[in-house]
């Protein structure tokens, strides 16, 4: 029983730490989408927002959801 709790664990903390990568991937995304659009690349800012929505969609990350759209809504 001991065995199977630490494999649990282990399998429970590498998720954990997958999903904190993702959001840290999605928050990059977004900001890098803000730079763009501020340098005038508006399809390159549109294509970073909408890669940094499809990831906190797959997180479940309401408000950074509605971020995104928010985001997307006014640079588009």
């Amino acid at each position: 029983a001991e065995e199977s709790w630490i494999g649990l664990r282990k399998l429970a903390e590498a998720c954990w730490a997958q999903a904190r990568a993702n959001y840290a991937a999605a928050v990059t995304l977004q900001s890098l989408g803000a730079v763009a659009s501020a340098q005038g690349d508006h399809p390159r800012a549109l294509a970073l927002q909408a890669e940094a929505l499809a990831l906190k969609q797959h997180l479940g990350n309401q408000v950074g959801i509605a971020e995104c759209l928010a985001w997307l809504a006014l640079a588009g």
